[in-house]
């Protein structure tokens, strides 16, 4: 996330520098990003007992629509202002002050946690079948992870799910703009109301996938 925010604010100046060192950051600023989806299941792994996971994963990846839902509209509304370059200066601001915030406030796990109450502590790692102070080695079966139908089934649709994101993310501000004619204030909000309702639908699914398991209706 720090890495990111850096170069956020260095976007406008490597776009001066040339589109071979604009595509460059971009790049290097993707692969850090990238990993920042594997890093939230898991951090939930450790902290969310498995009756609850579901819900709170929706919550964290709803965060995700809801920075765009406002993120959008507030882009318009700068660029306009103060020009593009101050939407990259803005966001890797807050972005910076965030990365502060995540490493004052948030741990790896539930035992480092010098925030957490004693019952709490215990209660989450009873559900998770843990115990303070032992690790467990585990062995990952790759060879069944990458022969899994299911696996291949969770790629296949998170992959359709990301190419229609950023598809409608790069593609339908500028549609709005140019073939709609809309003025750029009003192209951005516009542009985030199908943000609005993904994370409305995902927070949903994710209560709802919690209930199921609850239930007895799903193991998974």
């Amino acid at each position: 996330i720090g890495v990111t925010a850096i170069l956020t604010l260095l976007t406008p100046l490597a776009a001066k520098g040339g589109i071979g060192l604009l595509i460059a950051v971009r790049i290097i600023e993707g692969v850090f990003e990238g990993v920042t989806f594997p890093c939230i299941h898991a951090v939930w792994s450790r902290w969310a007992p498995p009756t609850e996971r579901s819900r709170m994963a929706s919550i964290a990846f709803a965060g995700n629509y809801a920075g765009t839902v406002v993120s959008m509209p507030l882009s318009g509304i700068f660029a306009n202002a103060y020009g593009w370059e101050s939407v990259f200066y803005i966001f890797g601001v807050v972005g910076c002050i965030w990365f502060v915030a995540w490493m004052f406030f948030i741990k790896t796990s539930p035992e480092v946690d010098h925030w957490i109450s004693p019952k709490e502590k215990e209660f989450i790692l009873g559900s998770l079948g843990r115990t303070e102070g032992v690790k467990e080695k585990i062995k990952h079966p790759w060879r069944g992870i990458l022969t899994s139908a299911a696996v291949w089934a969770l790629v296949a649709s998170h992959f359709s799910e990301n190419w229609g994101f950023y598809t409608l993310l790069t593609q339908l501000p500028t549609f709005l703009k140019d073939t709609m004619h809309f003025q750029l204030e009003k192209t951005g909000f516009i542009s985030a109301i199908p943000y609005l309702v993904m994370g409305i639908l995902l927070f949903v699914s994710g209560y709802l996938a919690d209930t199921s398991i609850v239930k007895g209706w799903l193991t998974t």
